[in-house]
């Protein structure tokens, strides 16, 4: 990351903190990114203070190191899981929106024996987690076809619903909102009137259904048309891809009031901002 970006990750957080009455006032980080000039004068301008750690004592930041370590690991273990029962769809590309996932779950959901979460451990507010809200990562997701949504009629024999990829929540709207990759189009959109199919019934050889056509992959270029990945310096960096798409919704003043969509289109996902 550049200092420029920091420095925006910055002020982001504190954004975030702001609307939950946390005040900053204090950070302890290495002596990277952390120590130009660009971070030192916020810091400054800010009346807050900082303090560095030793050069590869990474050790005397352990909390960060731990949760850097532990969001890893579960997005690791998602992405894992998602491909080992979806083959034909799951790529390691989409990995970013794993990482994003397993944060959020971290964030909302009870972790010690009184049943609170971070958030609420955080903010100082009791707030009851949405459990109906959280389904596994990487599921098949069922759509409700547009022309439906919108109270329209379609051809009685056609497909009332497409069916994508569960990306996680959608960080610009309400909780229950889903982010889905379509499977054809490498279209993600954010949707409302789904279903979830948590445990891979849909997909399973079991079920004796077609088997899924993802093209999504053979369109952004990660894979060949033997469905082969193609070599490392090929393919897009899709993390700068994915902060572009998610990342950005953080550092507006209004969440509520940003939309963004992904287009895979050859090698590039472009963005377009409504």
């Amino acid at each position: 990351m550049s200092s420029a970006e920091t420095l925006n990750a910055k002020i982001a957080f504190e954004s975030y903190t702001s609307k939950r009455g946390v005040k900053i006032q204090h950070y302890h980080a290495d002596n990277g990114r952390f120590a130009d000039n660009e971070f030192m004068q916020d810091i400054k301008e800010k009346k807050q203070s900082i303090r560095f750690y030793g050069v590869n004592a990474h050790f005397q930041n352990d909390i960060a190191e731990k949760r850097i370590r532990d969001l890893q690991d579960a997005a690791r273990r998602m992405l894992l899981h998602a491909k080992s029962r979806w083959k034909k769809a799951i790529h390691d590309s989409i990995w970013p929106y794993a990482l994003v996932t397993a944060n959020n779950n971290s964030n909302e959901l009870p972790d010690l024996i009184d049943a609170s979460t971070k958030l609420e451990r955080f903010t100082g507010v009791e707030v009851l987690p949405r459990l109906k809200s959280h389904h596994t990562w990487g599921c098949p997701i069922f759509a409700l076809d547009e022309n439906l949504q919108g109270n329209k009629k379609i051809n009685k024999w056609n497909n009332r619903a497409r069916v994508g990829i569960n990306l996680g929540h959608s960080p610009r709207h309400s909780s229950i909102v889903a982010l889905i990759l379509n499977l054809q189009t490498g279209h993600i959109s954010h949707q409302f009137h789904v279903q979830f199919d948590d445990f891979f019934e849909t997909v399973r050889p079991s079920a004796n259904n077609p088997e899924t056509i993802s093209k999504w992959q053979q369109l952004a270029e990660i894979t060949d048309e033997k469905g082969n990945t193609k070599t490392i310096n090929s393919l897009p960096n899709f993390a700068d891809l994915f902060q572009a798409d998610m990342g950005e919704a953080y550092t507006q003043q209004d969440i509520s009031q940003v939309e963004t969509n992904c287009r895979l289109k050859k090698r590039s996902i472009w963005i377009q901002q409504q």
